[in-house]
């Protein structure tokens, strides 16, 4: 079975949605919108920063983390590393099934597996 190098926990999904819609952030801002430990903030948005999902500069005393990739890029990494688990041909496949779907599924589906 192929394996998926592109993956995505809760907690980075979440971290990913929160600077998306707030913009950049340092821990502490990112800790009063998520809540949790400082830790484990911290650690999720260096995980992001060596993914390349996120930007990470540092300003006085502070890192600030702002987002590298949009929104719906990931979300298209994140099908295609899940489709790339059923092997060859299943892009074509998923194609298919989204065809079968009520049209306002099938539109963004096909839209987001269709962009490069």
């Amino acid at each position: 079975m192929p394996k998926s190098t592109f993956t995505l926990d809760d907690l980075e999904i979440a971290t990913l949605q929160a600077i998306w819609k707030g913009g950049e952030s340092d821990v502490r801002g990112l800790r009063a919108w998520l809540g949790g430990a400082r830790g484990v903030i911290l650690s999720t948005m260096e995980h992001l920063h060596r993914k390349d999902l996120l930007r990470c500069g540092k300003v006085s005393h502070a890192y600030l983390y702002s987002p590298a990739e949009s929104c719906d890029t990931v979300m298209v990494k994140a099908a295609e590393a899940a489709l790339h688990h059923f092997g060859t041909g299943s892009r074509k496949r998923f194609m298919a099934v989204c065809s079968s779907q009520p049209f306002s599924h099938a539109f963004y589906l096909k839209r987001a597996l269709m962009t490069p």
